[in-house]
């Protein structure tokens, strides 16, 4: 199953990719969670996102947004599972080397450090990451 949410195309970025500013609902005006739902918690502070696009598009389109079910959970395991899988297990080569508790925990938040940064590096500059974009149709009238 795929998410949708619908957006109005701001800018051409390239041949594949064009950036979206995402139209909000109503009812999420007043909702107190409307921050970390949906779409929102990959637009930037403008509620903007950059997507794929594979058909005729021109700025001021309206489309929907389409963000793949299966990519959304494997997206979600890298963000949220990764991080904290590296900081057990950089604790737990802390506590075999050192054998303090201080200098293991210090170890465990470079590993934590470690993953953030080999996840912003995979996703920016690593093509298959690409496939994880959203990616735009246009609406027809």
């Amino acid at each position: 199953m795929e998410t949708f949410d619908t957006g109005i195309i701001e800018k051409i970025v390239d041949k594949n990719n064009v950036l979206v500013r995402v139209l909000t609902k109503g009812e999420c005006s007043s909702c107190a969670s409307k921050e970390g739902c949906g779409i929102s918690l990959i637009a930037d502070k403008n509620n903007l996102i950059e997507a794929k696009y594979n058909e005729e598009i021109k700025i001021g389109d309206k489309v929907n947004i389409i963000i793949n079910s299966r990519n959304r959970i494997i997206s979600s395991l890298l963000l949220f599972v990764f991080p904290i899988i590296s900081l057990i297990i950089f604790y737990l080569i802390g506590n075999y080397l050192f054998k303090n508790e201080i200098l293991s925990i210090l170890s465990s938040l470079t590993g934590l450090v470690l993953a953030f940064f080999i996840l912003y590096f995979l996703t920016k500059y690593n093509k298959k990451f690409q496939d994880f974009k959203p990616s735009v149709t246009k609406i027809k009238n």
